[in-house]
């Protein structure tokens, strides 16, 4: 089972070590992006240097026991993702606007930008079918707004399949 989050642990006051174990150990393959400040000071090129560099600049580092691998990819900005069984892996090709020189370029894409990219195109499309078909409800009460909006998600869900 592969789990694509967006700042998904970056809210908990957990170590994403901890989290990755216990998600790896449960057979749940997780990868997303993350907050820097949620890791102890990793060895990660700050933003300013990154942007020196060019698009397309990679860098990866793994935790001592190698299960989470911490991926910076520059594009426009730069992205830190997250994973426990991504990393680099196998690079592709996108084609990236360049304002330098006005016409496209050829950019390398680590994996885990590719496996993200995809995966969280069909969160944000059951997010935008949810709002646009949501069941009204006023009420006050957590926890009927809770098996509604699970209501809305299978069905969401079911007219998707």
């Amino acid at each position: 089972m592969n789990l694509i989050y967006s700042r998904l642990y970056s809210y908990l006051n957990i170590p994403f070590d901890l989290v990755s174990q216990i998600l790896k150990s449960k057979s749940i393959n997780a990868a997303g992006t993350v907050r820097l400040n949620r890791f102890s000071k990793p060895p990660l090129f700050p933003g300013k240097k990154c942007r020196t560099k060019g698009k397309g600049f990679l860098q990866e580092i793994s935790s001592l026991e190698g299960d989470v691998a911490l991926v910076k990819w520059l594009d426009n900005r730069s992205v830190v993702l997250a994973s426990n069984f991504l990393g680099i892996n196998k690079e592709d090709e996108v084609q990236r606007w360049s304002k330098e020189s006005n016409f496209f370029i050829k950019v390398k894409r680590p994996e885990i930008v590719r496996r993200y990219n995809s995966g969280i195109g069909s969160v944000d499309l059951l997010d935008h079918l949810i709002a646009l078909y949501r069941t009204n409800i006023q009420t006050k009460q957590f926890t009927l707004r809770m098996i509604f909006h699970a209501v809305d998600l299978a069905i969401v869900n079911s007219w998707s399949e």
